[in-house]
């Protein structure tokens, strides 16, 4: 509900491919009890499962209309999300992984499925589940400088991802599913802010980019919503990049309340971008 405080991702891996407290804090139906079976196997085995799979999809090897429903596009993520949770040399199967979430994210031939038309949790289900690739702890191989690279480049796969399927997607989306939505990415803020070193300053920055322009496309009317994200911003207020989106933010929502409140005032209130955000520019009158 929407009293419940943010709970940051936790940093062991292990305790469960989905981060069930994610789920629960966000309102998401929990996984099975058997979800977490998998993970009771070698990591080669649960490598072999995600790899499969994901080519067989890929490959067109797999017809998206024998998904009938919720329940087998479950049972094929908790396979296929195997992929996100292990270590980053196994970069290939991780990164089939998610272009197959690309795919089905921005592909009517999936999105428009009749056994899944109607439902979003399935949506909402791979923003999450994407979320594993942001956690760090015990996947970065200290002798291993390609495990780094591998790390910042998938976690910007991951961000660009989300930004284009918001920007489709946020339009059909549900009042809860967008208040589902905007608590996951505060979830991936939360752990990027606490986190990163100064030297991921950079996926910092674009993790924080990517935030912003989702709360814009979303527009979440919950007033839960915004209260979580004043804990968030709270607890965030340290690094400087929060205080320049945040502001950016603001910006953007001051200069809608105006343009909604004076709609012919067009000549003297106008838009300036800077960066990819718009500032808020009022001439004098």
């Amino acid at each position: 509900n929407g009293g419940n405080p943010i709970r940051p991702m936790k940093r062991k891996v292990t305790e469960s491919l989905m981060l069930h407290h994610i789920w629960e804090s966000a309102e998401v139906v929990s996984p099975t009890d058997s979800s977490g079976v998998l993970l009771r196997f070698p990591e080669a085995v649960r490598r072999e499962v995600a790899m499969s799979l994901s080519e067989s999809i890929l490959q067109g090897k797999f017809d998206p209309k024998d998904v009938r429903g919720p329940r087998d596009m479950q049972i094929l993520m908790e396979c296929l999300g195997q992929a996100l949770a292990l270590p980053y040399r196994y970069a290939d199967v991780i990164e089939k992984v998610m272009e197959v979430y690309r795919r089905w994210l921005s592909t009517d031939e999936w999105l428009s499925l009749p056994g899944l038309r109607k439902d979003q949790n399935w949506i909402l289900s791979i923003f999450q589940q994407l979320s594993l690739v942001f956690i760090q702890s015990g996947r970065c191989e200290a002798d291993n400088e390609n495990s780094v690279f591998d790390h910042i480049r998938m976690c910007s796969f991951v961000l660009s991802l989300v930004r284009r399927a918001v920007a489709k997607l946020a339009s059909v989306f549900t009042e809860q599913s967008s208040r589902i939505l905007v608590r996951t990415l505060v979830c991936i803020v939360d752990y990027v802010v606490a986190e990163y070193t100064e030297s991921q300053s950079s996926l910092i920055y674009c993790t924080l980019e990517t935030f912003v322009v989702c709360i814009r496309e979303l527009a979440p009317r919950d007033r839960s919503v915004w209260s979580q994200l004043g804990e968030g911003i709270r607890k965030w207020w340290h690094n400087i990049q929060v205080v320049e989106m945040w502001c950016y933010l603001l910006y953007y929502l001051t200069q809608q309340m105006l343009h909604h409140e004076f709609p012919r005032a067009d000549g003297q209130l106008h838009r300036l971008y800077m960066g990819a955000y718009p500032a808020l520019d009022i001439k004098d009158t």
